[in-house]
């Protein structure tokens, strides 16, 4: 499992920053804990959620107010030639997000994030 602020990479080649894990909009706590607000993109529903959080005392915690599913929050690390979706977060069902894919290059079938042990700085 991941966890926050870790570097991954994705199988067919991006490279992002784990955040968080969205818990559904069932279950999200009174109106007046919410404390920050911020949208998504939701990557099968192709279209921007509203993801809201609220504190436990200690860390963030994050609930969808779209999509009664749990979801993990990303955004892309950029290397500075690539500037499509600047400042984009992105969310993407948490069973999607941890499930084997089939690598574009070799046919094989590998996890579609892997974490980076090591940051390279590249």
């Amino acid at each position: 499992m991941f966890k926050s602020l870790d570097f991954v990479n994705h199988i067919k080649g991006g490279r992002y920053i784990f955040l968080a894990v969205v818990h559904p909009s069932s279950e999200i706590p009174p109106l007046s804990m919410l404390h920050y607000r911020q949208n998504a993109f939701h990557t099968e529903l192709e279209k921007d959620v509203t993801i809201v959080s609220h504190s436990n005392g200690t860390a963030p915690v994050y609930y969808s107010a779209d999509v009664d599913e749990y979801l993990v929050l990303y955004t892309p690390v950029y290397d500075g030639g690539n500037p499509m979706g600047m400042n984009k977060n992105y969310v993407r069902p948490i069973q999607m997000f941890f499930e084997h894919a089939k690598d574009p290059k070799t046919g094989e079938f590998k996890h579609r994030f892997t974490k980076e042990e090591k940051w390279s700085g590249q």
